[in-house]
């Protein structure tokens, strides 16, 4: 996720915090979606982080990590024109990530 220094305990919150918002996303739709793209555009250098591990490291906790930045963004892909008006930045640099991970892993 950041780096090494960071202690699996901050992963675990992390992780957790992710399937928080995808659940809330999942089950607020629409009420709750401009919440949900602003926690990607404030987060998105951490959930880049949290895909782009998948090309180097393939422990458990790495993998849970990436399988839910990759679930809140699916999540997010149905209001995909919402989030390039909102912050379309963030929509264009978590796509490039994944496509960059699928492009290497596939």
């Amino acid at each position: 996720m950041l780096g090494t220094d960071v202690s699996d305990d901050w992963r675990a919150v992390w992780v957790l915090t992710i399937h928080l918002w995808t659940h809330l996303l999942r089950s607020q739709r629409h009420f709750f979606v401009t919440d949900a793209i602003d926690f990607a555009a404030v987060h998105c250098a951490t959930l880049c982080a949290s895909i782009s591990q998948l090309r180097t490291r393939l422990q458990p906790s790495d993998l849970e990590e990436t399988e839910a930045a990759v679930s809140f963004v699916a999540g997010l892909m149905s209001f995909s024109a919402q989030w390039r008006q909102r912050h379309r930045h963030s929509y264009d640099t978590l796509l490039s990530w994944l496509k960059g991970c699928v492009g290497v892993c596939f």
